[in-house]
C-alpha cells in the first residue's frame, strides 16, 4: 500500500490510533454511557462498526498475499523472543497505566466527586 521507504512511518501512523483510542476512549464513553445508556452505545459501537466494514470493503484496496513458498516463519526471524516481549510489556503498560491512570481524572469528577471529597 506504501512505498517500501515509507513502511516504518505508514506502520506508526496506523498504530497511534490504540493509545489513543485507549486513553481517550474509556473516559468518554463512560461519560456517554452515563449520559445515554450503555445500550444506546453498544448500538451506537455496533452501527460505527458496521460502517468501517463498509468503508474498508468499498476503498481499501485488495492485495495479493505471499506464496506460501516465500513466507518467512516468525519463530525463525528472531530467537531472543524479544519483539513479542516488548510487545506485552507495551500492551500491559497501556491497558494498565494509559486507560487507568491518565483517564481517572476525567472520569472522577463525573463518578467520584461526590463521594471523594464529601464527608
Amino acid at each position: 500500500m506504501v512505498p517500501e521507504a515509507l513502511k516504518g512511518r505508514a506502520l506508526a501512523i496506523a498504530m497511534v490510533g490504540t493509545p489513543i483510542a485507549l486513553t481517550f476512549g474509556v473516559p468518554f464513553g463512560t461519560l456517554l454511557g452515563d449520559f445515554i445508556g450503555w445500550r444506546a452505545i453498544f448500538g451506537l459501537m455496533s452501527l460505527l462498526a458496521l460502517v468501517l466494514i463498509g468503508w474498508v470493503l468499498w476503498r481499501v484496496p485488495d492485495f495479493p498475499g505471499q506464496p506460501a513458498n516465500q513466507m518467512k516463519q516468525v519463530r525463525n526471524q528472531n530467537q531472543s523472543g524479544t519483539d513479542l516481549s516488548d510487545g506485552l510489556v507495551f500492551l500491559f503498560a497501556e491497558t494498565t497505566i494509559g486507560s487507568s491512570l491518565a483517564s481517572s481524572p476525567l472520569v472522577l469528577p463525573w463518578h467520584l466527586a461526590d463521594r471523594a471529597f464529601h464527608s
